[in-house]
């Protein structure tokens, strides 16, 4: 069986794409992808010691496979994600439950501004960031600004200090000991974190700790440097998001394996449209592309953050800061 599938796979082009692997049921196992198909999906079928488990298992159990070419490796990535979603391969370790994703939700009840987080961003009512994928690492975030600027801590309004407030955990707010504008400034900080704009957070923590070591309170300050390194983590993630230089509108140049300039139209890490051009002067392309950006980059095209696509943002930030050429487009110079 092996072989003849070798046979087949030593077909197939030298070329970007999509891969899918079926079993004796005609059913999707697995869905890759490749810079160069042959070369790929050749490698399933050559007899090759110290292979690890999962993919012998999987060889074993491949009775069938079809290929889709791609323009170039971006393609091939996105289609790969898109295919992934869909068909959801029992091989496909990575496939991710979209329904655990987590968003940090800021929201102001009875004057006051409150940190939660959420599963389900359409019953959010207020600010929300990521989404995240880790509540380990969003618990983390949220312990860690509750202690450092002393946030209240419960859900009532009781007008009189409580306990966590007696041992130093909270600033009553609730209990006029801080005014409702001197406690929601700080959330300034804390929102300027989530952005990628400041280190303010953090900064504090970490003169928290030191001052735990110092007092020899070593368990406090070894909970707030596991909580730092979490929320270091967090804030990584939400960078990818806003990162200044590749949000907003975007023209990406990519060449296709027919040696063509494909351009990429790009929105806050969205693809709105892509065209593929015949000629190889790209200051001609980019000047045909002019006179249509208007209307790519109108502000009616609204992108999102939201759990379904945060994949493809993240395939799109990491290739295209290694790749291609980027140009930024800037409606008030049109």
């Amino acid at each position: 069986m092996k072989k003849g599938l070798l046979e087949q796979a030593k077909n197939l082009p030298e070329q970007p794409g999509v891969y899918l692997m079926k079993d004796s049921n005609d059913i999707i196992i697995y869905i890759g992808k490749s810079k160069n198909l042959r070369n790929r999906v050749t490698s399933y079928f050559y007899d090759i010691k110290d292979r690890s488990s999962k993919i012998e298992n999987l060889t074993n159990n491949i009775r069938n496979f079809k290929y889709i070419t791609c323009d170039n490796e971006l393609d091939a990535l996105l289609f790969e994600n898109k295919l992934i979603k869909l068909h959801k391969p029992r091989y496909n370790t990575l496939l991710k439950n979209y329904n655990n994703y987590i968003y940090i939700v800021l929201n102001m009840r009875r004057g006051y501004y409150e940190l939660n987080w959420s599963y389900d961003e359409e019953e959010i009512n207020g600010n929300i960031f990521g989404p995240f994928n880790s509540l380990n690492l969003v618990e983390n975030y949220i312990n860690m600004v509750n202690i450092t600027y002393n946030l209240k801590k419960c859900n009532g309004f009781r007008g009189e200090k409580c306990l966590e407030y007696h041992i130093g955990n909270c600033s009553a707010p609730c209990a006029g000991e801080i005014t409702e504008e001197e406690y929601n400034c700080v959330f300034s900080e804390i929102i300027s974190f989530l952005k990628g704009e400041s280190g303010a957070p953090i900064e504090r923590a970490k003169e928290q700790m030191k001052l735990a070591s110092e007092k020899l309170d070593f368990n406090s300050a070894a909970r707030l440097r596991d909580m730092i390194k979490a929320s270091e983590l967090l804030v990584n993630q939400q960078n990818i998001i806003n990162d200044n230089d590749l949000n907003g509108a975007l023209i990406y140049v990519l060449k296709t394996v027919e040696n063509k300039f494909k351009i990429y139209f790009i929105k806050n890490l969205n693809i709105i449209y892509t065209e593929v051009f015949d000629s190889n002067d790209l200051e001609d392309i980019l000047s045909k592309c002019n006179e249509n950006l208007q209307g790519i980059f109108n502000d009616e095209v609204v992108c999102t953050s939201l759990k379904e696509n945060i994949d493809e943002k993240l395939i799109l930030y990491s290739f295209i800061t290694r790749e291609g050429s980027i140009f930024k487009y800037d409606k008030e110079e049109k």
